[in-house]
Formats: C-alpha cells, structure tokens, sequence
C-alpha cells in the first residue's frame, strides 16, 4: 500500500511529493471540496468516483487530514491543514470506504464513500508523452505516437488548488501541443488529456 506524505511548510510546492506518475480515469472526474476548522470537517460525508478529486482547505486551528480505513490498494495520506499548508490534494484511484481523521483532535473525522466509474480504451493515451520535466517556459503534450483513431483530445492543465489555468481541444491528427507555463506560479500541476471516455493524468512540476 502506498504512502502519500506532506513536506514542511518550507516545501509548499513539494505538498504532494508522493503521487501516482500516470494513470488513465473516466473524463468526467470532479474536485470535491471538503474545509476544516475547530468545528470539524465540512461535509462529514463526501460521495465520489474513481478518478475524482479529494481538496481539502483549511479554515481555522491546526489540524490534519489523515487517512484510517482504506480499500486495498489505495494509497495513505497523512498532511498537515494550518495556515501554513492550507490545502491537501487526494486522487481517487480505487472504489471503496475511506475513513480518515484529525490527529491533533479526537472524534473529528469524515468518510469518503468511492463508487466505481466506467473505464474503458485504458490503452488509447498510453502513448501521450510529456517533456520536459520539470518545465519552465513551456510544456509539451506529444501526440505523435497515438493511434489516429484516438480523435479530438481535450488537454488541460489543473493546480493543485483544482484549479484549471489552461484548457484546450485539439484535433484529430495532430501532432503535439505546446502549453505557455512561464508565467505560472512554480510548484506541481497535473496535465490531463482525455478522448471519449477515456483520461490520463500526469504529475508535472513548474521550475522558476
């Protein structure tokens, strides 16, 4: 079972240092928002699918998000939620319970119920190819070696707030796409293209 850690306060950019490389999910994943403060967490209970995203955003105390009872082959987590790192991020890669936890205060805690989603083509994008890494002015998503039959492909680029700061579509036959980041603040991003019913999701770190 993996093991997903926070860094220092120091290290911001590095909150999530431990995350899958790649993966492919159904393109209707969704960023479920869950905030902490000295009354607990908000909502007690989130319901999600595979592929969706778990944000959590702090509000007020020193508190944790950290993970208890997971299905088999979901990875742990264990981050700190202060005014110095106010946000966690967590991708939903297997269907089950999750009962995570404040470690600073007993009986705060929540559940994330997974349902599976349809996942089909898993092959299609395993092709995609993202260079260089980490980025600094420019980050480019290549095609060239995916079947042409894989079609219109919707890139997008999301922050670790859930952010989306770059989004586009680009057309069958194409062969790569080059995405502007050197006006973006540094830190990790996640890089996602998807076709059909069909997405990959990559890691990408953003240099000075």
């Amino acid at each position: 079972m993996g093991t997903v850690y926070a860094l220092s306060a120091a290290c911001r950019a590095f909150l999530f240092a431990v995350m899958l490389s790649f993966f492919c999910l159904t393109a209707s994943a969704t960023v479920h928002n869950i905030t902490i403060d000295n009354t607990g967490f908000s909502p007690f209970t989130t319901n999600a699918n595979v592929g969706d995203t778990i944000l959590w955003t702090w509000q007020a105390g020193t508190h944790t998000t950290t993970s208890g009872n997971v299905p088999n082959g979901a990875a742990t987590w264990n981050s700190p939620l202060t005014n110095a790192s106010p946000n966690f991020m967590y991708i939903i890669t297997t269907a089950g319970t999750y009962n995570y936890f404040c470690s600073v205060h007993v009986g705060m805690t929540g559940i994330i119920n997974v349902a599976a989603s349809g996942v089909e083509n898993l092959d299609v994008l395993e092709t995609v190819t993202f260079y260089p890494q980490p980025c600094n002015k420019e980050l480019t998503v290549d095609f060239s070696k995916t079947e042409s039959s894989a079609g219109i492909k919707t890139v997008e680029l999301v922050n670790y707030y859930g952010q989306t700061v770059y989004s586009a579509t680009v057309d069958a036959g194409i062969q790569s796409l080059r995405i502007e980041v050197a006006n973006l603040p540094s830190g990790i991003y996640f890089c996602s293209v998807s076709v059909a019913n069909s997405r990959r999701v990559i890691k990408v770190m953003k240099d000075r």
